[in-house]
């Protein structure tokens, strides 16, 4: 397994534990963007993930709320309340335990 996926399924882990703190987003932290992703849109490294009807964004090993929308190096675009939008122009809403790492896969996990 490569390190990157070994670090998301630890952070994910820790979720579904309740042992990661969320940190607070700063304007500092606004300054990163992804590469991949659109201008503007926060770093992620690890994805996102819906627990407790709240969704958190994997920046950094950190789980962190997230407070807006962030795209994905699929063009799929998440928004705090949970909203996919999808390239096609359809959008469907994330269930607890559902995660989708930075390529745009989503998978469903423990939550």
């Amino acid at each position: 397994m490569n390190s990157k996926l070994i670090k998301s399924l630890v952070v994910a882990a820790a979720l579904a534990t309740g042992v990661a703190a969320p940190i607070s987003y700063t304007h500092a932290q606004d300054s990163k963007t992804d590469s991949k992703a659109t201008s503007g849109t926060p770093f992620v490294d690890g994805g996102v993930i819906m627990r407790e009807d709240k969704m958190w964004i994997m920046r950094r090993g950190r789980a962190e709320p997230l407070d807006r929308d962030v795209t994905m190096s699929n063009g799929y675009r998440v928004a705090p309340d949970g909203t996919v939008y999808l390239k096609d122009g359809t959008r469907r809403r994330f269930r607890n335990g559902e995660r989708m790492d930075p390529g745009g896969n989503i998978s469903q996990g423990e939550g």
